[in-house]
Parts: C-alpha cells; structure tokens; sequence
C-alpha cells in the first residue's frame, strides 16, 4: 500500500464513483374558511420525501462486525482484528443511499381590523431519516458523527432537526395619535403602533451513547448505543 508508513496516518474521502440521483417530492395543500368579515382560518399540510439523500460518516475505516445476529451486531474481541485498512487514518465516507419523510399540520388564525392586527399560528410536524448531515457526520449539536454505514436502518429515527411543536402569536395595535390641531410640533407622536410577538416550540431529539471504545472498533470517531429493556 502506497501509504504505509505514513506519520501520521494519511487521511481519506471516500465518495461513490456513480452515485444514484437523489431528489426530494414535496407535497402541499390547505383550506380557508372566513370565520367573521375580518377574521381568516387556514388549515394545511405540508410534507416531503427524500429519495437517495446523503448519508455522511465521519470515519468509516475501523473493524467491522463480524456476526448479524437477531439481537444485533457482534464485534471482535479487543486485540483480535484491525481496521479495513491499517495502511490509512481516518477515513470520511458519503454515501446517497439515505431516505427521509416529513409531514406537517399548519393551522394559522389571522384578524385584521382598522388599528388592530393579529395572528396565531402552530405547527406539528415530525421529520425522519437515516441521517441529517450532509456535509459532514455531525451538523447539528445533537449529530452523531459517525453513525454505522453499512446498515442505514440502525440510524433510522427522528431527525436532529426535529422540532413536534411550534407555536407563535402576533399582534399590532395603533396607538392614538394626537389631532392635527395641535400643530406640527406633534407631529413625532404621530403613527406610533405597540407590536408583540411571542414564539414556543418544543426540543429537538437527542441521542444517549457511550463514551470511549465500548465496540473495540479502532475509530476515530468510536461510540456505542447503550442497551434498553422496556418491562
């Protein structure tokens, strides 16, 4: 291997020669109905679906598991096997094999009068996938920058930009302006309106892992998912 001996390791990218196209359908619709003569109700959905997204790993060259049983993946004992490649560090790997959905429900609630003006607003939604970063394993402050490559599906869940519930309201009101009798010196008192906007939304979603090299993987980037029992 050209790039034995190297100190440090030489660092690689691995990316598909022939990558299949990736796309993303978007779906949308709504409803209105006029509640009152200055008041307005809309209600629709939004959603999306993602078709061969990328799914990036930060390392992808450590030891591989060597048994799929039905209670999960079992790796070699420590000191028993060596990464794909000893001869290179760490390498960073994209692969357009990803999928992800999302829908939403939006409900607005807008009111409109001479000096009053208002609207209410909130969302659900829920997006999935294999992986939110594109660019790089971690993304987001809540990525895991090195989820396991070779079977998508064991990443598969909400998306580290997942937020379930938002809501956010708006109101304008103008405020009372002196008459113009009072001459050009008032006129800075003039058009003044009180605004306030208040916005609430849920976390994001987080994922617990364990720290050092609990796998015996030799990655850069070594993690694992603790066990859960429900009872």
């Amino acid at each position: 291997n050209g790039f034995a001996g190297f100190n440090p390791p030489v660092r690689a990218i691995y990316t598909p020669r022939n990558p299949g196209r990736n796309y993303v359908m978007q779906f949308t619709f709504n409803v209105q109905q006029q509640v009152t003569h200055n008041t307005m109700l809309t209600v629709g959905y939004i959603g999306s679906h993602g078709v061969r997204q990328p799914f990036t790993a930060n390392d992808i060259n450590f030891v591989q598991p060597v048994v799929d049983s039905p209670l999960g993946y079992v790796w070699p004992a420590k000191g028993t096997a060596s990464k794909m490649n000893p001869a290179i560090g760490t390498e960073s790997g994209t692969y357009f094999e990803g999928s992800s959905i999302f829908h939403s429900l939006q409900a607005t609630l807008k009111y409109d009068s001479t000096r009053i003006h208002g609207m209410l607003a909130y969302t659900w939604g829920h997006s999935i996938d294999d992986s939110s970063s594109a660019l790089s394993g971690a993304s987001f402050g809540n990525s895991i920058s090195n989820p396991p490559y070779f079977n998508l599906r064991l990443n598969r869940g909400p998306s580290d930009f997942d937020v379930r519930h938002a809501i956010s309201a708006y109101a304008m009101t103008a405020l009372p302006s002196p008459p113009r009798s009072f001459g050009p010196l008032a006129a800075p008192l003039r058009g003044w309106n009180l605004e306030n906007i208040v916005s609430i939304r849920s976390g994001v979603p987080f994922t617990a892992v364990l720290g050092g090299d609990p796998l015996n993987s030799l990655s850069s980037a070594a993690f694992d998912r603790p066990d859960r029992v429900r009872k």
